[in-house]
Formats: C-alpha cells, sequence, structure tokens
C-alpha cells in the first residue's frame, strides 16, 4: 500500500482493511445521542425513512434493522430476529434486500422493541411508518 492515512473510527479502518476483496461492507452503528431539540451528530435523511414529526403518524411502524446486497445474508439475518421473537418481513428497495422488523401498532411499542434488538447487538435500527 503506498499511501497510510490515519482513519478516525474502526468501521472506516475495517472499511479500508477490506476494500482489496471488493466486497460490500455494511457496518450499522449506534446514532450518538443528541440533547433533546437538537439534531444528533452526522445525522443523515434516508430515503427509507421520510422525516415526519413523532405526532405526525400515529402508527402502525417498522424497525429498518439491516440492508444487504444479497438475499442469501438479509435471509439469515431475519431468521435470527425471528429466533428472538420478532415479528419480520424482508423488502427489495433499490438492489437492497432490507430486513424490517414489525409492524407495530405504536411508536412506543417500535420504541421498545427497538431496545431490545440493540440489548441482542442489532444497533443502528431506525423506526419508520409501516405501509398500511
Amino acid at each position: 500500500m503506498a499511501h497510510v492515512r490515519s482513519i478516525g473510527s474502526a468501521a472506516a479502518m475495517l472499511a479500508a482493511a477490506c476494500w482489496w476483496i471488493n466486497t460490500p461492507l455494511i457496518v450499522a452503528q449506534q446514532a450518538p445521542v443528541a440533547q433533546p431539540g437538537t439534531p444528533a451528530a452526522g445525522a443523515s435523511t434516508s430515503p427509507a425513512a421520510p422525516a415526519l414529526p413523532a405526532a405526525a403518524f400515529a402508527g402502525p411502524f417498522e424497525i429498518v434493522v439491516a440492508s444487504f446486497r444479497t438475499t442469501t445474508r438479509a435471509a439469515e439475518v431475519a431468521a435470527e430476529l425471528t429466533a428472538l421473537g420478532q415479528p419480520v418481513r424482508q423488502r427489495s428497495s433499490d438492489g437492497w434486500q432490507q430486513v424490517l422488523a414489525g409492524p407495530f401498532p405504536t411508536r412506543e411499542s417500535a420504541q421498545s422493541a427497538q431496545e431490545r434488538l440493540a440489548q441482542a447487538g442489532y444497533t443502528g435500527t431506525q423506526i419508520v411508518p409501516a405501509p398500511r
């Protein structure tokens, strides 16, 4: 390697170390906690999760757990979530195989499930409105 740079995060170092195998790397990270009324550091808007105020949507809700380029890996994670007792479905979106938990009737029930997922190691998930 001709040029070596200091990389600030473990995910970036892992991605840099794996570039040679030409395999997409998806790393879910837990978002930093923001103070009420301020956006989280590094927050971004995703097409899968339109920005809606909490009161703007009454439910149901789903949790986007992970996205993969292969259906095989998505099916593996879906099976892991099913074993944890989570209701699960998969969908394809722009070439990505997404794994979603839910639906949950209220935002509070989705947040409770999101906490259980985080305790099981599934961090970086996102609560989104479920299709009706």
